[in-house]
C-alpha cells in the first residue's frame, strides 16, 4: 500500500510545468529551433514578402534618388517684449487679451515655412538654372509647367513644391532645418533661400501690425484714463466748494478721504498709461528681426542616392518582417485546424 501511494507521488511531480492542450511539457513551438522551422517551411512566403518590400521602396526610392537636397537651418528669437499695462489699470479690469502677441513658437514658423501662402510668394519669384545661369525665369516654367494662364500655373507650381518641402525641429535646441528636394541643385538652393526670405518678411510684417494695434489700443485708454482723472478730480472740487467746513465732520471727512484716493489712483493708471502709451510708440517702429539664420540655404553636390539605397534596405527589413509575422500566424492557424 505504501509503495502504491509512492508509486503515485512519483508520478505525480508537483515541480512539473503542465501546459493546456500539452500535457507533456513546455510547447515545443516556443523553442528557437521550432521557430527557425517555421521560418524555413515558409520560406517562399517571407521571400515575397520581402521582395514585395524591395520591389516598392525600391519605386518610391527611385523617384527621389535623382532629387538634389538644399539644407538651411533657423532658429526663431524670443519675442518682442509685450507692452505691459500697469497694475493699476489691471486692478480697474483693463486687459490686452484681445491683443496679445500673435504666436512666436518654433512650431508655427515650421509650418509657416511650408505654408500655401509663402510658397505662392516664393513661386511668384523668378529663377535661374544650372543650364542656364544667366537666364532666369518664372518657377512654374523651370518646373515644366506651361499652362498659358499665369495664375493656374503659379498655382500648380505651388502644388508640385509643396511636397519637395519639409523641416527637422530639434527637440534639444529648437533649431528649425529647412529641407527643399529638386532635380536641380541651383533651383533648390534657390527656393530655400527665399523660403527663409519670405518667412522673415511674414514675421517682420506681423509684428509691425501687431504694434500697431496695441499702440491704438492704449491710446484709447490713456484718453480714457485722462477723462476718468478729469472727473474724479472735478468731483473733489464740487465737494470742496459746497463743503468749506468738511473737518467738522466725520462722513464728511470719510467722504473727502474716498475722493482723494480715486484721485491718487486714477492719477497713478493715467502716468502708468502714459508711459506704457510712449513705450508702444517706440515698438511700432521697430523692425525685430525673429528669424535668425544659422545655416544659409547650401548647394548640394551629388543627388540623394545613398538615402535611396537607405530607403531600399529598410523596405527589405520590412519586408521581412511582414513575412515573418504571416509565416507564424500561418503556421498557428494550420495547427488550429489539425487539432
Amino acid at each position: 500500500m505504501t509503495a502504491g501511494v509512492a508509486g503515485i507521488g512519483s508520478s505525480a511531480n508537483p515541480n512539473r510545468v503542465i501546459r493546456a492542450g500539452n500535457p507533456e511539457g513546455p510547447r515545443e513551438e516556443t523553442s528557437l529551433l521550432a521557430f527557425l522551422s517555421i521560418l524555413l517551411a515558409n520560406r517562399r512566403v517571407i521571400a515575397a514578402f520581402a521582395l514585395a518590400g524591395i520591389v516598392i521602396a525600391g519605386i518610391a526610392a527611385s523617384i527621389e534618388a535623382d532629387l538634389f537636397v538644399s539644407r538651411a537651418a533657423f532658429i526663431v528669437r524670443g519675442a518682442r517684449q509685450q507692452v505691459q499695462l500697469p497694475g493699476g489699470a489691471a486692478a480697474l479690469g483693463v486687459a490686452l487679451s484681445a491683443y496679445s502677441e500673435f504666436s512666436q513658437s518654433v512650431s508655427f514658423y515650421a509650418d509657416l515655412a511650408r505654408s500655401k501662402g509663402i510658397l505662392r510668394k516664393v513661386v511668384d519669384k523668378e529663377y535661374m538654372t544650372s543650364a542656364s545661369p544667366t537666364v532666369k525665369r518664372p518657377l512654374a516654367k523651370v518646373l515644366g509647367i506651361d499652362d498659358p494662364d499665369p495664375e493656374k500655373a503659379a498655382r500648380l507650381a505651388v502644388q508640385r513644391l509643396a511636397p519637395n518641402v519639409s523641416y527637422t525641429i530639434s527637440s534639444r535646441t529648437g533649431v528649425v532645418g529647412l529641407i527643399v528636394k529638386e532635380h536641380d541643385p541651383v533651383v533648390a538652393q534657390q527656393v530655400n533661400a527665399n523660403i527663409l526670405v519670405e518667412v522673415d518678411r511674414w514675421s517682420k510684417d506681423e509684428a509691425h501690425r501687431q504694434a500697431v494695434r496695441e499702440r491704438e489700443f492704449i491710446e484709447q485708454l490713456v484718453a480714457d484714463s485722462r477723462a476718468r482723472l478729469a472727473q474724479a478730480e472735478h468731483a473733489v472740487k464740487t465737494f470742496l466748494e459746497l463743503n468749506r467746513q468738511y473737518e467738522s465732520s466725520p462722513e464728511l471727512r470719510l467722504e473727502y478721504a474716498r475722493l482723494n484716493r480715486d484721485v491718487t489712483l486714477r492719477q497713478q493708471v493715467y502716468t502708468s498709461l502714459t508711459e506704457t502709451y510712449e513705450q508702444a510708440r517706440v515698438e511700432e517702429v521697430r523692425s525685430p528681426t525673429l528669424i535668425n539664420i544659422v545655416e544659409p540655404a547650401d548647394l548640394p553636390v551629388e543627388p540623394q542616392r545613398t538615402e535611396a539605397l537607405r530607403t531600399t534596405l529598410m523596405g527589405l527589413a520590412v519586408g521581412l518582417l511582414v513575412g515573418m509575422i504571416v509565416a507564424i500566424l500561418r503556421q498557428r492557424v494550420d495547427e488550429k485546424t489539425t487539432a
